[in-house]
């Protein structure tokens, strides 16, 4: 496939046209997408991928338009007979929980990133348990944590980085220790 990237201010209508796709098939085919996502809001950086066929004739076709969402959704739109069809693939994944576990040596964040937390995780972290503890002065060397990460993947491949799902942070403190939790609830709200 040919690949496209949008650039700042690009839209996918005037994207397409710019690869060649007649304005009848491009508007054919964003009108296509418009059914199963909002394509106003393409974003600089995002991919197109664009497959052509030579017909018999030795012309070449636009027969199909993808537009990947994210790691594992994509959009498509192709050629079929006299028409065009159009979709959205899921690649196949599975969730997968894993927990990290981690000693502060010198900071809550140098030590979240040296057992593989992502700086999002640790951001998530200290927000949530913001109300409890003070992350700049509280947490000494010694202190204690394990997060519980939710992640996508396919097969060895990480398709989504891990979502904190859940936190324990023990600080020795200058008495006894102290135990503070968060649990994400992904329900209705209500």
């Amino acid at each position: 496939p040919r690949r496209h990237i949008i650039a700042r201010n690009e839209s996918l209508f005037p994207a397409l046209v710019a690869e060649g796709i007649p304005k009848a098939t491009a508007l054919n085919w964003v009108a296509e997408l418009k059914k199963h996502h909002d394509v106003s809001r393409v974003m600089p950086g995002q991919e197109l991928l664009i497959y052509e066929e030579t017909n018999p004739g030795g012309k070449t076709e636009f027969v199909r338009l993808e537009l990947p969402l994210d790691s594992f959704e994509t959009l498509y739109v192709q050629k079929k007979g006299a028409g065009s069809e159009s979709g959205k693939t899921i690649r196949p994944h599975v969730v997968t929980h894993r927990v990290v576990h981690g000693k502060v040596k010198t900071s809550f964040w140098e030590s979240g990133l040296d057992v593989g937390l992502t700086n999002s995780n640790i951001i998530v972290v200290s927000d949530v348990l913001e109300s409890d503890i003070d992350f700049n002065h509280d947490v000494h060397p010694g202190d204690t944590f394990a997060i519980l990460l939710r992640e996508k993947r396919a097969g060895a491949e990480l398709l989504e980085p891990g979502r904190v799902m859940a936190a324990r942070v023990i600080l020795k403190g200058q008495s006894a220790p102290k135990e503070f939790w968060a649990v994400r609830y992904e329900g209705v709200p209500g």
